[in-house]
């Protein structure tokens, strides 16, 4: 099981997510005062994770102490040999991974605190170049290599940076590894990242959502992305030019011209259309950013002048359709409704049931007899049904 992976303690995790959760539910009026200072009771854990601001001041003075801590000991090896650098290299990373599993994350109970960040992407990148060195003469070895290593970062330590990172190597990898066949890379890009949308949708039935929902958001996001990249006409011909060295005369096109255009505007509808009759906000708001890249590249390519008032134009139609669509949805029209009530779709499984478990009996929780940390009978919202 895939959970079994994780370094951090996952029941002190799910509570966590879960009183995350909770209080958004708070802000909508669905979990009353009385019932959350009870329920923040219950979830309680010892997990020390400040706010993001925090944690990015964290990171950088962790990580200006270890290299300042680091920087004299390279000096004093740097006449000892490659060899000896390397194993240096290899054993400092390897401490330094075990301090910050051993003592920041089990002993301390950090989570994402940005001191563990620090830790193990310097530890992690030492291991890394020491084993493989720099004499590698094939950049997708080291592509390759560091695919497998960011996905084992993303999962063991939930690390979401690491998943966008390797996203970035798979599509390195693709780059490196179809040179020969540049001209199919665009038709590539759309079918491999529809493939592993889908995959993604499939795996989503399965797993636990609570744990993985932001990865998911992020991989799904980006996949859809990609999809409309591999096709828009602005990346395909600006590829051709500079990777493929096509040279293109005054009026003359790139091969399938139509195709790409035809991508670059109906894409976006697509996930438009498909978003609104599946009430999916993931669809509705990647067509909307496609939507403008679209609106760019047309207009970068068939400018009537004067750009600056087409966009102050469109930039004013499209905040009154905002205004007019957030008057419009202050009651729920088919579905739709101005209002977040829940954060995602999953987070109304069960909560009916769950809303009145803390209610009844004077408002008295028995963790005794609760497992929070099970999450799977709660939707995805981290609660079992036993709670």
């Amino acid at each position: 099981m895939i959970e079994s992976l994780i370094a951090y303690n996952l029941t002190d995790v799910k509570k966590k997510l879960s009183l995350a959760k909770i209080k958004t539910w708070y802000k909508g009026g669905l979990v009353n005062e009385v019932q959350l200072p009870i329920i923040q009771e219950a979830y309680a854990t010892k997990l020390f994770s400040p706010k993001i601001i925090m944690r990015i001041f964290l990171f950088i003075a962790t990580y200006i102490g270890l290299t300042s801590v680091l920087g004299p000991v390279v000096l004093l090896i740097g006449d000892a040999g490659e060899t000896a650098i390397r194993l240096m290299i290899v054993l400092t990373g390897g401490a330094m991974l075990a301090f910050t599993e051993l003592i920041l994350i089990r002993e301390k109970k950090h989570f994402k605190s940005g001191v563990t960040e620090a830790g193990y992407y310097i530890g992690l990148s030492f291991l890394y170049f020491g084993i493989l060195g720099f004499d590698i003469n094939e950049p997708l070895i080291y592509f390759s290599v560091a695919l497998v290593v960011l996905i084992g970062v993303s999962i063991r330590y939930l690390d979401l940076l690491s998943l966008v990172a390797a996203i970035g190597c798979f599509i390195a990898c693709l780059f490196l590894a179809l040179e020969s066949i540049m001209a199919l890379l665009p038709f590539i890009i759309m079918v491999v990242f529809t493939a592993l949308f889908l995959a993604s949708q499939a795996i989503q039935k399965k797993a636990d959502r609570l744990i993985w929902e932001d990865h998911f958001i992020i991989f799904d996001t980006i996949s859809l992305l990609l999809i409309y990249l591999g096709g828009n006409y602005f990346v395909v011909r600006e590829m051709s030019v500079e990777m493929m060295h096509l040279d293109l005369s005054s009026g003359e096109d790139i091969p399938f011209a139509f195709l790409f255009y035809g991508f670059t505007v109906l894409i976006p509808v697509c996930y438009l259309v498909w978003g609104i009759l599946k009430k999916s906000i993931l669809f509705i708001r990647v067509s909307l950013l496609t939507l403008v890249l679209a609106v760019i590249t047309i207009k970068y390519y068939y400018s009537l002048g004067h750009p600056e008032v087409t966009i102050t134009i469109a930039g004013l139609i499209l905040l009154a359709i905002s205004l007019l669509l957030i008057k419009y949805l202050k009651v729920s029209r088919k579905g739709y409704i101005r209002d977040q009530i829940f954060q995602s779709k999953w987070d109304n499984a069960d909560l009916t049931a769950f809303i009145a478990s803390q209610t009844l009996g004077g408002h008295q929780v028995n963790e005794q007899n609760h497992d929070i940390g099970q999450g799977g009978e709660f939707g995805g919202g981290g609660a079992s049904g036993s709670y």
